[in-house]
Order: C-alpha cells, then sequence, then structure tokens
C-alpha cells in the first residue's frame, strides 16, 4: 500500500506515517493538501474530488463492493454531515463525529457483565458521585482479576473520549491514575460513568471550520523575554509549504487547584481547537 501510494504522488505526514499527503489544486485555484489516511483496511481520503482517488487504489486492490462512498464509521467512530445554522450562512454543512454506536455496544457489554452477578447499571445524570474524590477511597482493594477489569474498563472509556466524550475527560482521566492498584470504590465510580453514560448516549462532534473572532482587549500583553531569553518557535526546516485557509489555533487550560487531598497536586485539564473544532 505504501508503495502504491507512492507511485501515486503522496508522501508520509513526518507526524504520523499512516497520514498521506499530495500537493493539489481545486478547481477553484485554490491550493490545498490533499489526504489518505490509511488504519489497516479501513481508507480515508480528504479531497474534493475523492472519487479519483478511490478509483486510482481499485487499480491495485479488490475493495468491498459498496465501501466507496462517504463515510459513515472510521475507526469505531460515527460519521457523518451535520447541518447547522449560523449568522454568516444560514445552512451550513459540516462533518461530525460521534461515538453513539461504541457506546451502545460498551454498555451491552458492561450491562451483561453485571447481570451475570446479579446487579444492574443505574442511569446517572452526573459522570461521578458528587464530591467524590478518589485518592480517599479506603475501601477493598481489588483482587488481580477485578484489576485487569477496571484495567479494561479504563481503555474503553478512553477510546469513547477519543472519539469525541469530551464530558468524560475529567472522571477518566482521574480514575485512570489508579490503574495500578484500584480499590472496589474506584471500580463502582467507573460503573458510574457508564451509568452516566447510558443516560446521555447521544453527542456530536461538529468541527466547525469558521473562525473565531477575539476580543485583543481581552488579553494583557506581557514580556517574557526575562524568563525565557532567546526562546522562539522550533521550525522545521523540512515541514511542509503552507495550503489552503489560514487556521486560528485556540488553547483552554484550567486546573483543579490542589484537587487531590493526599498530594495537594492538581488536575489540568487542556482542549486546544482548530478555528471552532475542539482536536485534542
Amino acid at each position: 500500500m505504501a508503495q502504491t501510494l507512492r507511485d501515486m504522488g503522496y508522501f508520509n505526514c513526518r507526524a504520523d506515517p499512516d497520514v498521506w499527503m499530495k500537493a493539489k489544486v481545486k478547481p477553484t485555484s485554490e491550493e490545498y493538501w490533499e489526504y489518505v489516511l490509511i488504519y489497516s483496511d479501513d481508507i480515508l481520503v480528504i479531497s474534493h474530488d475523492p472519487n479519483v482517488v478511490m478509483i486510482g487504489l481499485t487499480h491495485a486492490y479488490t475493495l468491498k463492493e459498496g465501501s466507496v462512498a462517504k463515510p459513515k464509521t472510521y475507526l469505531g467512530a460515527d460519521i457523518c454531515e451535520y447541518i447547522f445554522h449560523v449568522a454568516i450562512d444560514p445552512a451550513t454543512t459540516r462533518w461530525s463525529m460521534s461515538s453513539d454506536t461504541y457506546i451502545k455496544w460498551a454498555l451491552a457489554d458492561v450491562e451483561q457483565d453485571l447481570d451475570d452477578i446479579g446487579e444492574a447499571l443505574i442511569k446517572k445524570k452526573s459522570p461521578t458521585t458528587t464530591g467524590y474524590r478518589p485518592a480517599l477511597e479506603a475501601s477493598q482493594p481489588l483482587d488481580d482479576k477485578l484489576t485487569n477489569y477496571y484495567q479494561g474498563l479504563i481503555g474503553v472509556l478512553r477510546w469513547a473520549m477519543e472519539l469525541g466524550r469530551l464530558d468524560i475527560l475529567t472522571p477518566v482521566s482521574l480514575m485512570s491514575s489508579y490503574m495500578a492498584a484500584p480499590r472496589r470504590g474506584h471500580l463502582d465510580q467507573l460503573f458510574h460513568i457508564f451509568g452516566y453514560l447510558k443516560c446521555h448516549d447521544r453527542s456530536k462532534l461538529v468541527f466547525d471550520d469558521t473562525q473565531p473572532v477575539f476580543e485583543q482587549a481581552r488579553f494583557t500583553k506581557c514580556d517574557w523575554a526575562e524568563y525565557y531569553p532567546g526562546a522562539e518557535d522550533p521550525i522545521p526546516p523540512n515541514m511542509p509549504e503552507a495550503r489552503g485557509k489560514s487556521v486560528t489555533v485556540t488553547c483552554y487550560v484550567d486546573a483543579d487547584h490542589a484537587g487531590c487531598r493526599v498530594t495537594r497536586r492538581s488536575q489540568t485539564g487542556v482542549i486546544i481547537m482548530l478555528n471552532h473544532a475542539p482536536v485534542l
């Protein structure tokens, strides 16, 4: 596959070898990068005319009948077009990603596990118990089997986060800190998170490419030269040329100061946006 893509004029993105890119020009004369994402046998093409790329691949490979179409799923995520209304453009179509199907499967597995021991998953309106502090948990430590089960549930929840469930980022990150030696109370809180997902099982992450507008007066100008003398952006000398529309990168940061009642450590949260689309 790699050689096929090279023969078609693509090269690896240095940040991710499974992302292939090629310089292209739209009929409107706009220059941009065309992308082909490869993961195992999943192929996703981002182009103004993706059918041309897929037709090129059919010359080298036999593709599943009916699989060349607008994406519906990719790596467990549900993908679809989403129409919303904004002031500057009454009917705007964007792409969206959700974990609805993945959450449905995950909930079915957890509910089966609980049913096997005579318990049930209860719907919850919040991701964790109000005021819960896992560092103060004093319940019985889990045995090796349940510890492994706890770690597996964390893996399931982490992938749900990757597929766009930003609402559980903080509690799952917090509970991940106890993977090495979880207690029964920690496991109960994981079931609480799944109960929350059962109550709120539908969520879409819309990739809005409109440019944000910030009032510069809100920001205090600081001279950091005294603290970081000689600092400069590490621009790679071999980075690809800039093509396409510019984007605004925005970073939101917050922390629960001294949130851990034992160590007094804070838990920091970061969301990075490209225009109005959360990407990290």
